[in-house]
């Protein structure tokens, strides 16, 4: 895009030459002719920026950099453009004696061909306007209609090198069985050819921090394992192939759970999963029936994988229920038979060994084999202070029960979360088969209780409402820019036509290559609404300039568009060029960088061959249109004036 400046100036400097004036008298005409054009090409192209750089959350965070990199860096090449490019165009063109030499020296008989072809059609569409708008327009509509099938998600899935599977072994489990399931989970996964390094944990993270993240194992039933991917340049399967390759391998325990963890979506400071389902209410209970009957409709879903669900079954536990009167015969008070219970079995920690600058709690506990059991429990020996001792079981009657593993709150409220995978289809559409699997469920909630959908998809949704109020503004910023510079209303509207040609090019384009509509692809539509109006000026602005001079409508358009298709070529060509590497790029991270490139790309192709065909043709309504509008107010007022 920092050529496009000096490429117009150029061409109308070089077309100046071919008319046979001088190069200084050419540069001078040829600059100044289209100055005010570029001036607002460039501003209207940074204009778009500025809604963004504004808009909180992740869509600033990831285009405010791109944006003052483009702001600043167009603001120079305009600079240039206007002083430096005619400057040096009046000394390095080399001098030719004949207008005819600078024809004869470009090789333009090709292009000459593809103008002549332009002309007739160009002259065509002016004469059958109606059998030109109402194709395009239809192609619009259907363009519409094909968002919801290209489907939409919240970021691009990145394919992450690291990767880390969570293991849940059935509540009760041991450290030493779940050790030995995470150690035959390594086996499978160190066979698979893509994987550099592997490495297992069985049990809850003891380090600091660590039991605070609800991605890592909280009790010894739990386990993770780690494992890294050779360089996605280096491997011919996708991250996500590899893990359902992994799925597939892994033999199906009953009451074992594995899943995967969304680490692009981490990366990208989203949820732990792309979906994520929160039931809010008061009983765990019926927290617990609500999520089952939730989890059971959505695991089968076309593309749904690594359901999880936050209430799973509750922890075995012993409940001590303490004989108040017997307790208080013995002089013992709640506190101290719970106190007693938890320094026999966890222990209390009396003191602090230190030797060499090292701390260790001296922790003081019943030994192993005086705790292991419900007998030895039961048997537990309590002081009483009136000076005798007896067994837990004479005050404390024991029973079997379970008890929550966790509850999560939010907004003060108690929730269960399910949590799910999507695998080789969009976010979109999948959220909204959820969202027709769990409806009833949804309708039949008891009072007090409600169902929320957060995730990736909750993100996605405040994301692209930020983006289209950045869109609407930017369209907005575009005209007035446009309109404080041309001096008028009608001709920026006519301009403005080019955004719907350039979103038949973006559907089409992200169809064609099978990408979703995200937040890369979003501001790439919005970069659009920026870029795609430079043509439609550089056209409508030389066709005003040669009405000034006397030229009827109809003419100037057709000069216009012989004079200004070698610039609108160019420039829409050297920015496609230019945007391709990234679109066609498979490198790591490529995800991220393609589908704003693809949207550029493919709004670039329609908006540059419509603009060249459909904008004369709606100048000349809306000129038409303008000029019988006004007409008629002066008859009207004339009219007023004649009978006064």
């Amino acid at each position: 895009m920092l050529v496009d400046n000096a490429v117009v100036v150029i061409e109308n400097i070089y077309r100046h030459l071919e008319m046979g004036k001088n190069r200084i008298t050419a540069a001078k005409i040829g600059a100044s002719e289209v100055g005010m054009a570029i001036t607002a090409s460039t501003l209207t192209t940074i204009a778009v920026f500025f809604p963004v750089i504004f808009g909180g959350g992740m869509v600033g965070h990831l285009v405010r950099g791109l944006a003052l990199t483009v702001a600043f860096a167009l603001f120079a090449s305009l600079f240039v453009a206007l002083t430096i490019v005619p400057m040096i165009a009046s000394i390095l063109f080399k001098k030719r004696s004949s207008a005819a030499e600078y024809k004869k020296a470009a090789g333009e008989s090709a292009f000459n061909k593809l103008k002549t072809t332009y002309l007739k059609v160009l002259n065509w569409t002016l004469k059958h306007r109606a059998k030109t708008l109402i194709p395009v327009a239809i192609l619009f509509i259907i363009s519409i209609a094909l968002i919801p099938v290209i489907g939409t998600e919240f970021i691009p899935k990145s394919d992450m090198p690291m990767q880390v599977l969570k293991l849940r072994m059935p509540v009760g489990t041991n450290l030493k069985e779940t050790n030995m399931v995470i150690s035959q989970l390594e086996d499978i996964v160190s066979n698979i050819k893509e994987v550099k390094y592997v490495m297992g944990m069985a049990g809850p993270m003891t380090e600091a921090g660590a039991s605070a993240d609800p991605g890592n194992p909280s009790d010894v039933n739990e386990g993770t394992v780690f494992f890294r991917l050779v360089n996605k340049e280096d491997r011919n399967r996708t991250s996500d192939e590899i893990l359902e390759e992994i799925r597939k391998n892994t033999p199906k325990l009953e009451g074992t759970e594995l899943t995967v963890m969304d680490m692009s979506g981490q990366m990208m400071g989203g949820e732990e999963a792309p979906i994520t389902i929160k039931i809010f209410g008061k009983d765990l209970s019926e927290l617990k029936s609500i999520s089952n009957e939730i989890e059971r409709r959505i695991v089968d879903i076309r593309g749904i994988r690594d359901v999880d669900n936050s209430v799973k079954e509750g922890k075995p536990e012993l409940h001590l229920i303490i004989d108040r009167d017997k307790a208080f015969r013995y002089g013992l008070t709640t506190a101290q038979v719970a106190s007693a219970v938890r320094t026999a079995t966890y222990g209390t920690v009396a003191g602090i060994f230190r030797e060499a600058g090292d701390e260790i709690d001296i922790r003081v506990r019943m030994n192993e084999e005086s705790r292991n059991s419900l007998q030895d429990v039961e048997n537990i020996n309590i002081t009483s202070p009136i000076g005798f001792t007896i067994p837990l079981k004479q005050v404390v009657h024991i029973e079997k029960g379970e008890g929550p593993i966790k509850i999560s709150r939010e907004h003060q409220t108690r929730k269960a979360t399910i949590t799910a995978n999507v695998f080789g289809r969009d976010l979109g559409s999948t959220v909204k088969e959820i969202q027709t699997a769990i409806k009833d469920v949804k309708v039949n909630l008891p009072s007090g209780y409600f169902i929320e959908i957060g995730g990736s998809y909750k993100n996605m949704k405040d994301s692209f409402t930020i983006l289209l109020y950045a869109l609407l503004l930017a369209m907005i910023v575009v005209y007035v820019i446009m309109a404080s510079l041309f001096e008028s209303f009608t001709h920026p509207l006519v301009i403005m036509f080019t955004l719907p040609l350039a979103i038949i090019g973006v559907v089409l384009l992200l169809l064609i290559t099978g990408t979703a509509l995200s937040i890369p692809s979003f501001v790439g539509i919005i970069i659009l609404a920026g870029i795609v109006v430079n043509n439609g000026i550089v056209l409508i602005d030389h066709t005003n300039q040669l009405r000034r001079q006397g030229l009827e409508k109809h003419q100037a358009l057709i000069q216009a568009g012989g004079d200004r298709i070698r610039p609108v070529l160019i420039t829409a060509i050297t920015t496609i060029f230019g945007m391709l590497p990234m679109a066609i790029s498979t490198s790591q991270g490529a995800e991220m960088r393609a589908p704003m490139a693809i949207s550029v790309i493919g709004g670039l192709i329609t908006a540059t061959f419509f603009t060249l065909l459909v904008i004369p043709t709606i100048y000349s309504i809306v000129d038409h249109i303008s000029y019988k509008t006004e007409k008629g107010i002066m008859k009207t007022l004339q009219g007023e004036e004649e009978k006064r």
